[in-house]
């Protein structure tokens, strides 16, 4: 019997001896090191002074202007010069863009000729009117000349 309690006591002694070298190991591991000394903070002071404090307020959002105008030109053309920028306040009858005048100017002449070719048009049918009402007076030429060419006068003088 005393062999048998031997026995028995020699596991349990070698498991005492396991549970301690585990619970030596596990306590070793689990010591926490100090953490490392910070350098200290430069500190300064000053005095303080009543002041003014401008209030300013940054938050996320859009602006809109009170007014605005959408620009339209009257005529088409290349922009040789632009006098304002975007965003800047502008006032009633201020120069903004400068367009070519060179398209303008050469319609302005043809319609000039144009006008010019008429009017001498007109002068021609007057003159003509004229003639046959004379010749028409004198028995020397058929009214009917003078009433073809009469419609042909009026409808270039309304013109």
């Amino acid at each position: 019997m005393v062999e048998e309690s031997r026995r028995g006591s020699m596991p349990s002694v070698a498991f005492r001896a396991v549970a301690l070298v585990t619970i030596a190991l596990v306590s070793a591991c689990s010591r926490e090191q100090a953490p490392p000394k910070r350098a200290p903070v430069p500190v300064t002071a000053v005095t303080a002074a009543t002041r003014d404090m401008p209030v300013l307020v940054s938050a996320p959002g859009s602006v809109e202007a009170i007014n605005s105008v959408a620009v339209k030109s009257l005529v088409d053309g290349q922009l040789l010069e632009v006098r304002v920028r975007d965003g800047a306040d502008v006032h009633a009858g201020e120069l903004l863009f400068r367009i070519d005048p060179r398209p303008a100017q050469a319609a302005l002449q043809q319609a000039l000729s144009a006008q010019a070719k008429d009017q001498a048009a007109l002068e021609q049918a007057r003159s003509q009117v004229k003639r046959y009402q004379d010749l028409a007076a004198r028995a020397i030429s058929r009214p009917t000349r003078w009433s073809n060419t009469a419609p042909t006068c009026r409808r270039r003088s309304r013109a």
